[in-house]
């Protein structure tokens, strides 16, 4: 059930970001077809926007498959303060995502 559900989600994420990139890439157009600065500057912070949550969810999926293989480790040579430390910096490191989108 749990791999069905994975890869409805999957399925789901591969149209709906199709649908939303050829929507938003019209919208460019659009914007940049009406030649205003101010809306290209809107425009700009949308785009890093969109590239800071992208890497935001990356970020977060490659802390989970290391903290699959590293954690075990951790816990061997440091016990509980290992999976602690390892929340912390993973904690640290989202924030900072989070951090670099608050002026966007």
């Amino acid at each position: 059930l749990a791999i069905m559900l994975g890869v409805a989600v999957l399925i789901g994420a591969l149209v709906g970001g199709t649908f939303s990139g050829l929507k938003q890439r019209q919208s460019f157009r659009d914007t940049a077809a009406t030649g205003s600065t101010a809306l290209m500057a809107l425009e700009k912070l949308r785009l890093k926007s969109q590239v800071l949550d992208l890497f935001f969810l990356l970020t977060g999926f490659v802390l989970i498959i290391l903290g699959f293989v590293l954690l075990e480790d951790l816990y061997a040579a440091f016990g509980a303060a290992g999976f602690y430390g390892y929340a912390i910096l993973a904690v640290i490191i989202l924030i900072g995502f989070w951090l670099a989108k608050a002026p966007v």
